[in-house]
């Protein structure tokens, strides 16, 4: 039973359909869908919009079709589309929204608005069945509503989940759902198979073979891997235009580390068979934001715990044992991946430290589609990935 509904009956009130008196906003004389990504309960943010966006680009640009992102002020904002968060009132943005094709977006007071004013609309839900709580004025024919497979759990209904139930969701049905109300037929060869633990965390990094400003990615700090390739004299170059996250596992000279502390934002020390408790203790010393991690097996790492008692605890990194490893392994040539990471070395783009190492890069920063590298190097990486495939049984 909807909410509404159940109101009703709760009250004895009749229910009507409400209506928002619009408000005129400037907007250029072009078709588009209105786009609103995000609620503010946790469990209702998708952390996959950006790739269901890169699906149906293509698509959308042919028909030349754009997409308005709508929300509040301090909302992430998407890659390629036009941006209106922060800058509506709520009569504002139902006047964007009632001249749209369509509204895509999360369960929020947005859809309600788009239905009010008879729009199309792909909606996607996690906490709450979709039918409870779905856009009450709208046709049937007219909605794509997705929620999680409810055949093994219930909804939480709880406004925080860990992990979050609507990122099982895969993009491609969400962008199925939006090019069918179109009519707008979908030729796209891939389905998801796996989201690494990290995807959903994008960053750049940079091997110290070059210096680049952070600034014209849109960033104020670089990931700086020193544990891929050691060089003090870039990392000290690097440092005085930004701030840097340092990743080694290698010492690394105090008097730089003293010199650019304002401009370190973090070090991570990883702790192999050539570690340096000395080093680890001027880090903590030197009042430096540090997290030891290692890579050792049990052994070798319980012949070093008795060094690191005086500091913070060691993250011991364990070899992923993963069923998803071996479903890769058993096909390789089946799959494909992104990835959430670009790694830039000598001016060129790498999608993991895998394709760096074999001299792989990207055609471009755009590029994220790669055939699977069947390495261990790649498998280390593989919670930063977002694995496809190309059967779709």
């Amino acid at each position: 039973m909807h909410l509404l509904t159940r109101y009703g009956l709760s009250t004895g009130v009749k229910i009507g359909k409400p209506f928002i008196l619009n408000k005129f906003f400037p907007i250029a004389d072009f078709q588009y869908i209105t786009f609103h990504p995000f609620s503010k309960y946790q469990s209702k943010c998708y952390d996959y919009w950006q790739d269901v966006l890169d699906i149906i680009f293509p698509y959308l640009n042919k028909k030349n079709i754009k997409i308005i992102q709508i929300g509040a002020k301090g909302e992430q904002l998407l890659r390629g589309i036009y941006n209106t968060v922060g800058q509506t009132s709520i009569p504002q943005c139902s006047y964007i929204i009632s001249h749209a094709l369509l509204h895509l977006g999360a369960d929020s007071f947005a859809t309600h608005i788009a239905s009010g004013s008879n729009k199309k609309i792909v909606a996607i839900y996690s906490n709450n069945f979709a039918n409870a709580v779905r856009p009450y004025w709208t046709k049937n024919e007219d909605c794509v509503l997705i929620e999680p497979d409810r055949k093994e759990s219930k909804p939480s209904f709880s406004a925080e989940e860990h992990p979050k139930s609507i990122n099982s969701i895969k993009p491609e049905d969400i962008a199925k759902g939006v090019l069918k109300l179109l009519e707008i037929e979908l030729d796209y060869p891939y389905l998801t198979f796996n989201f690494g633990a990290n995807y959903h965390n994008k960053f750049i990094e940079n091997i110290p073979n070059q210096v680049i400003n952070p600034s014209g990615f849109g960033l104020d700090s670089i990931v700086i891997r020193m544990d891929f390739y050691f060089d003090e004299t870039c990392l000290e170059e690097q440092l005085k235009i930004s701030k840097c996250c340092i990743v080694t596992n290698k010492p690394i000279n105090e008097r730089i580390l003293k010199i650019y502390e304002p401009n370190i934002k973090e070090i991570i020390y990883y702790l192999d068979k050539n570690h340096d408790p000395k080093f680890a203790t001027k880090l903590y010393k030197l009042g430096l934001i540090t997290h030891l991690c290692t890579e050792l097996n049990d052994k070798d790492f319980n012949d070093i715990k008795m060094d690191y008692l005086d500091l913070p605890v060691v993250n011991h990194l364990k070899p992923l044992e993963n069923k998803i490893i071996e479903i890769i392994k058993s096909n390789p040539d089946k799959y494909f991946y992104s990835s959430c990471k670009k790694t830039l070395s000598e001016g060129k783009f790498y999608a993991s430290k895998a394709a760096w190492l074999q001299n792989k890069p990207a055609s471009s920063i755009k590029e994220n589609l790669f055939p699977i590298i069947d390495n261990d190097n790649f498998y280390k990486e593989i919670e930063y990935f977002k694995i496809l495939s190309t059967n779709k049984e």
